[in-house]
């Protein structure tokens, strides 16, 4: 079995805390960045998050939905 940090060569996140009072709370990114929904990599970013503390403040952003015209 591959280890979960191996597999998420399709995410990258990152990790910021922010004092909440005396309490730190954890901000994530969690990035998809497949061209398709509904592939292995967005199982495994639904994984990830679930396996988060639930106060933990997550955005999770898919390129495939974002708008740009790349130049090569």
């Amino acid at each position: 079995m591959i280890a979960l940090d191996k597999m998420l060569f399709s995410v990258e996140h990152s990790i910021e805390t922010t004092n909440v009072g005396h309490l730190r709370q954890m901000r994530i990114v969690l990035l998809d960045g497949h061209p398709d929904d509904g592939r292995y990599s967005s199982h495994l970013l639904q994984v990830y998050e679930n396996a988060l503390p639930s106060d933990a403040i997550v955005e999770k952003v898919a390129v495939r939905d974002m708008q740009f015209s790349p130049v090569f």
